[in-house]
């Protein structure tokens, strides 16, 4: 069900990018620049749970319970759209928020939910979600070389970064052949906005996956006994499948963990430019070209992002 495989050598490495089998319409992809990260959404990091509060509530956090945490993550969403929709930009029309949060903040139908996050509502938290607001949806990318370019220069920015220790970068690869039929996943859906006006999403080929949750209001009223609501749910992607596709017997995993180590981060950053994945195509615009420039600075073994001088060995062949 979930494989895990491990690469130090980068002949292999890119050996396996150019023939395997995943590398085709059957798998998306998530990077990142450490094995220790979780495939778990911004919103449901517990390490977040005191900023989406006050974020939403302008309060400290007083109870971390489920309907706490749709209510702040509710909140936020409407706020962005309502900034958006104050700014002109275009954003998805969704009826229940025609007038609510641009004069008023209103969550009271969240009460009668009985899925969160609202199907009308997912093209919303995924514009929000590509723009940094925490929702509880899981970036993902149609290209393998999109997601190594993220979490390749995660990996060489925090070069020097004492408090960041990690052995391995990760390539994460999922198995949207099957699991993206809605009749075999209960919970498990695939979130992808429309790319038009989004140029960014465009570049990166990005989508989403959300894992819904039922009636957090309704199925966790408090009671004599339990006179607190229930904490939120906070299941990563790979404890969902295996607890939720335990009777799986397909002949692919449903997931890889594609572990490779640090020191291929600059080598394999340097096959992506080379190959024009770089900031200027990821991010289209002056910001992206500006960023293009710094990523010089990233693949040159004698410096770093910001300036910093070392002796290390490079990873980049010399021919």
């Amino acid at each position: 069900m979930i494989k895990e495989l491990e690469f130090k050598d980068s002949v292999d490495f890119y050996e396996f990018l150019m023939y395997d089998k995943i590398f085709n319409r059957d798998y998306i992809f998530r990077g990142e620049c450490s094995d220790s990260f979780k495939l778990l959404p911004c919103a449901l990091r517990s390490e977040n749970t005191n900023f989406i509060h006050y974020a939403a509530k302008n309060g400290e956090l007083n109870h971390d319970t489920e309907q706490n945490q749709v209510e702040c993550e509710y909140i936020l969403l409407q706020d962005f759209l309502r900034h958006c929709d104050l700014s002109g930009l275009t954003i998805p029309h969704v009826e229940r928020l025609k007038n609510a949060g641009v004069f008023f903040r209103d969550y009271s139908f969240l009460h009668e939910l009985k899925r969160w996050i609202f199907e009308d509502l997912h093209e919303c938290a995924g514009l929000a979600q590509h723009y940094g607001v925490p929702t509880r949806l899981l970036d993902w990318t149609l290209d393998a070389y999109v997601a190594l370019y993220f979490a390749t220069t995660g990996v060489l920015e925090n070069e020097y970064n004492k408090d960041f220790r990690s052995e391995y970068f990760v390539l994460w690869a999922l198995n949207i052949f099957e699991l993206g039929e809605p009749y075999k996943q209960q919970y498990l859906r695939f979130i992808k906005p429309s790319y038009a006006g989004n140029p960014n999403l465009c570049a990166q080929q990005g989508l989403f996956t959300l894992i819904e949750i039922d009636n957090p209001y309704q199925t966790n009223l408090p009671t004599l006994d339990k006179p607190f609501l229930s904490a939120p749910e906070r299941q990563t992607l790979d404890e969902y499948l295996i607890k939720d596709n335990k009777d799986y017997k397909g002949e692919s995993p449903l997931l890889y963990c594609i572990k490779v180590h640090k020191d291929l981060a600059r080598n394999v950053l340097g096959h992506l430019v080379n190959k024009r994945y770089d900031a200027s195509r990821l991010f289209p615009g002056y910001g992206g070209a500006a960023q293009s420039v710094r990523e010089k600075l990233l693949l040159d073994e004698k410096t770093n992002i910001f300036g910093k001088h070392t002796f290390a060995k490079s990873c980049i062949p010399e021919n």
